[in-house]
Parts: structure tokens; sequence; C-alpha cells
């Protein structure tokens, strides 16, 4: 199993960009990209490196499906949804981290791509004031 491919997959689709507009992005083909995310492929240093510029990620992340506090991309949903409730960015970054931590452990590499940030909040603040 290729999980730096499913990774990518995940972290695509989570930023809700199609194989098309990422490869369009990096200059790689959409067969290449494919190929990767299923695990046919292995992917060279330098496209490891565009691929995680274009998602918002590190290549660490990709690698090992851990993120360095401040590389934590906080996806444009959660940024509305904290906005909205005047979240500090700490708890931001919580939250990104809960949702890229569960992204790593689904198998499948997909999560949905509409998060109910305030049900993930919701359920954390009810957990930590437990």
């Amino acid at each position: 199993m290729n999980v730096v491919g499913i990774r990518i997959r995940a972290q695509r689709k989570s930023q809700g960009l199609t194989q098309h507009q990422l490869c369009t992005q990096v200059g790689i083909s959409e067969s290449f990209l494919s190929e990767v995310e299923t695990g046919k492929r292995n992917l060279s240093s330098s496209n490891l490196r565009d691929l995680a510029k274009a998602l918002g990620c590190s290549c660490d992340f990709l690698l090992t499906g851990h993120h360095g506090g401040e590389d934590l991309p906080i996806p444009p949903s959660l940024k509305q949804f904290g906005a909205k409730k005047n979240l500090p960015r700490h708890q931001l970054l919580a939250l990104a981290g809960i949702y890229f931590h569960l992204q790593s452990f689904n198998s499948s590499g997909q999560l949905p791509h509409h998060v109910d940030w305030a049900k993930l909040y919701s359920l954390v603040k009810e957990y930590t004031e437990a």
C-alpha cells in the first residue's frame, strides 16, 4: 500500500481539487497522478516537493502523515467557520490537526469534501470540557 499516494489524494480532495486542476498547477500528467494516488508509481523528490507546495502541506506530511505545527494548512472552509466563531489560531490548528489525523487513518484516503466544522468543534469542546 502506497500511503504517500493515499495522502496526496486525501489532501487534494480536502482542498476541493480535481486531478486535472492539481496536475495543471504542478505540471504533471493526470495519468501519472492517478498512478501515484493508486500506488502504481512512485514520485521523484522534485515531484513530491511540487505536489506538497500545490497542496499547501509539507513533504514531511505526505511522507509521514505528521504536520509540524505552523506548517499545518487550514482549509478555507475551516477559516470561514473560525471567522464566524472568532476562534483563535491555536483552535483552528487543533481542528485542522484532528481532521488531517483522521485522514491518515482512513484507509481509502477519502473523507467527505464538506466538513461540518461546527459539529466537529462541538464534539471536541464537549469532550474537552467533560
